[in-house]
């Protein structure tokens, strides 16, 4: 598939029918399709993708000389979910190595067999669910860790990105700001947010202690402060109401499975965005025949008066 760089109108037809003869069914694609790719800022967020988002991702593959159909935009939607899971699933094997590698750092035990080391993030959580002693060291490998290493979303960014040959449109030769946050590292940020709450939600067990560790001040402390987060914190420093009961059920209300689930959303949805899109065009031009038709009877009224 060729990169979007390269891509124009007259090539929009076989970039978009080479990503619909590949084979393969959505969330799936060959890896080939998912390199080489110039990519907007706010490509894609974590959340389903929209139909604004695929109607985006189209004007960019064809300089938004060509109005999409329901085609156009169910192959911009299954390209965008493809190229939002590689980097998921890149994030998460990387991200759940490091938190292994804090672990060992901190000395945090194998849960079963004190011989030999963990290996897994499983592990991880059932160290934790099984020594409440640990918390300490476990909020260091899920934050503590984390806030000693500078900048972090963005070095796995341009890790990912220099390995699937992606570049920013707008930023191949010029550095962004602290503000301009790429698509790419906030993916990546909310996936090390999920694998925090694998963790904390291993203490909800039958038999667990259940605490849960955190950065963000319990429920219990912010009512004395009318419920505001008045406490900025010092990172890198560890204080004792990091390490507080769970206040909700699922700690923080969200189910275990989002990461399944919003894949399956999204699958669901492609069929609803492509027929939005459609019925949208199909409502432009509907209004411009009729101002079209307006201004022709506009015109054969004048030309009759003369």
């Amino acid at each position: 598939m060729e990169a979007m760089s390269t891509v124009t109108t007259g090539a929009m037809a076989p970039v978009l029918s080479t990503f619909a003869d590949s084979g393969q069914k959505q969330g799936s694609l060959n890896t080939p399709q998912l390199y080489n790719k110039l990519v907007g800022l706010n490509q894609f967020t974590v959340n389903a993708v929209t139909q604004m988002e695929a109607e985006r991702l189209h004007g960019q593959l064809c300089n938004n000389e060509k109005v999409p159909t329901t085609n156009d935009i169910k192959l911009c939607t299954e390209m965008l979910i493809a190229q939002k899971d590689a980097v998921k699933g890149w994030a998460k094997t990387k991200l759940i190595k490091k938190l292994i590698v804090f672990a060992k750092k901190r000395n945090i035990p194998h849960p079963t067999d004190t011989t030999t080391t963990m290996t897994s993030l499983p592990q991880l959580e059932e160290a934790w669910a099984s020594n409440e002693a640990l918390a300490e060291s476990i909020w260091w490998v899920l934050f503590g860790e984390f806030d000693m290493w500078h900048n972090w979303e963005v070095e796995l960014e341009e890790a990912f990105m220099k390995e699937y040959k992606w570049v920013y449109i707008g930023f191949s030769e010029k550095k962004r700001n602290k503000c301009q946050k790429g698509c790419v590292a906030k993916v990546i940020v909310w996936q090390k947010a999920q694998l925090v709450k694998y963790v904390n939600w291993a203490t909800l067990r039958s038999g667990s202690h259940g605490k849960s560790v955190s950065v963000t001040l319990p429920q219990n402390i912010t009512a004395t402060q009318g419920g505001k987060q008045k406490f900025r914190r010092k990172k890198g420093t560890f204080y004792e109401w990091m390490v507080h009961a769970h206040e909700r059920q699922n700690a923080d209300g969200e189910d275990p499975a989002d990461d399944e689930m919003a894949s399956k959303e999204e699958t669901t949805d492609i069929a609803e965005i492509a027929a939005g899109a459609t019925m949208m065009n199909t409502m432009k031009n509907s209004a411009a025949h009729e101002k079209v038709s307006h201004v022709r009877t506009i015109l054969s009224n004048d030309h009759n008066t003369e």
